[in-house]
C-alpha cells in the first residue's frame, strides 16, 4: 500500500476486483508456479521455452 500510496480500503477493493485464481488457471495456456525457489521457477521457464521452440 505504501508503494502505491493506496489506502487500505482502496487496496482491498483492487484485490477483490481481480479475477479469481481458478478462472485465471482455466484460461491459461501455461502456468508458472513462482512459490518455490528461484531455481525451480527458472527451470519451469526454461522448460516452457524449450517446448515452444520445438513446436512447428
Amino acid at each position: 500500500m505504501r508503494r502505491n500510496e493506496y489506502s487500505e480500503e482502496m487496496a482491498l477493493s483492487r484485490i477483490q476486483s481481480q479475477m479469481p485464481l481458478e478462472e485465471k488457471v482455466a484460461l491459461s495456456d501455461i502456468i508458472i508456479n513462482n512459490n518455490k525457489t528461484f531455481k525451480e521457477t527458472e527451470d519451469q521457464v526454461d522448460s516452457i521455452i524449450e517446448k515452444w521452440e520445438l513446436k512447428p
